[in-house]
């Protein structure tokens, strides 16, 4: 391995050991791990009160969080919340959208 005070480029193998501290160097791998955790998006209501969500690909299993906000003022929750994705519901009809980030444990 080579390296130079004045480069950031590495050549040969490289370790980094899962970090441990805000500054602390992250490999590809730990941040691809991280972003599969969370994924997130809005999506459009024409005047429906339900409208389904599918992860592509399928989770593993259920163990996620998913919190909605409705471009208009009224409840928005999550039901039938499987692997492959969610539904999300409105408390009345809605002409605008629903943003959504779902979190894995």
């Amino acid at each position: 391995m080579s390296f130079q005070a004045d480069s950031p480029t590495f050549t040969g193998n490289v370790t980094v050991p899962e970090p441990t501290q805000a500054t602390d160097a992250a490999s590809k791998s730990y941040a691809d791990g991280v972003g599969a955790r969370v994924q997130g998006g809005t999506v459009a209501f024409t005047g429906q009160d339900a409208k389904p969500v599918t992860f592509d690909p399928a989770l593993p299993d259920t163990s996620y969080f998913v919190t909605a906000t409705a471009s208009a003022p009224m409840a928005c929750w999550v039901t039938e919340k499987a692997t492959t994705g969610f539904t999300l519901r409105t408390s009345g009809p809605l002409n605008g959208s629903v943003d959504w980030i779902m979190v894995r444990g």
